[in-house]
C-alpha cells in the first residue's frame, strides 16, 4: 500500500513539476537551434514553455496548430495520470491493493504506455513548431 501510495505521489508531483513554465521576454528573433533534443534560444538553453513566447511571435498558423496540440497532449497526459491516481485511491479505500492485484498492474501498465505515447506525439509536436518557426525566420530573412 504504501508503494502504491509512493507510486501515486510521483507521478502527480513529476507531471506537475515538468509544467512549470520559463518565462523568457525577448524582441529579436533568432533561429533556435536543437541539440540532443534540447533547445536553444540565442546561446541559452530554454524549455519549450521558454519558447512559447518566440513562437507565437511568428503568427503562422502551422506554428500556433502545433503549440496548441502539443499542449493539450499535455493536458491529456496529466488527465490520465490523475484519473488513474484517483481511481487507484478508490480502489485502496475499498479493498486491500492486493484483492485487485490484477486489475491494479492492468490499469497501471496501461496508463504508462498511454503517457509514453502522449509524451512522443507532445515531443513531436514542439519539434514540427520549432522546425517550422526556423523555416519561417529563415525565408523572412532572404
Amino acid at each position: 500500500m504504501r508503494l502504491a501510495f509512493a507510486l501515486l505521489i510521483t507521478l502527480l508531483f513529476s507531471n506537475l513539476a515538468a509544467q512549470s513554465p520559463v518565462r523568457q521576454i525577448t524582441l529579436d528573433l533568432n533561429p533556435i537551434a536543437i541539440e540532443n533534443g534540447r533547445y536553444y534560444f540565442n546561446g541559452k538553453r530554454v524549455t519549450f514553455d521558454g519558447l512559447l513566447i518566440p513562437l507565437q511571435a511568428v503568427d503562422d498558423k502551422q506554428v500556433n496548430r502545433s503549440i496548441k496540440t502539443a499542449l493539450a497532449l499535455r493536458t491529456s497526459q496529466t488527465v490520465v495520470r490523475l484519473g488513474l491516481s484517483v481511481y487507484l485511491l478508490y480502489l485502496i479505500a475499498d479493498q486491500p491493493l492486493y484483492v485487485n492485484y490484477h486489475q491494479t498492474r492492468t490499469l497501471v501498465l496501461s496508463t504508462v504506455a498511454a503517457g509514453f505515447s502522449l509524451n512522443i506525439s507532445e515531443k513531436l509536436f514542439q519539434r514540427k513548431a520549432v522546425n517550422r518557426f526556423n523555416a519561417v525566420l529563415l525565408k523572412e530573412k532572404k
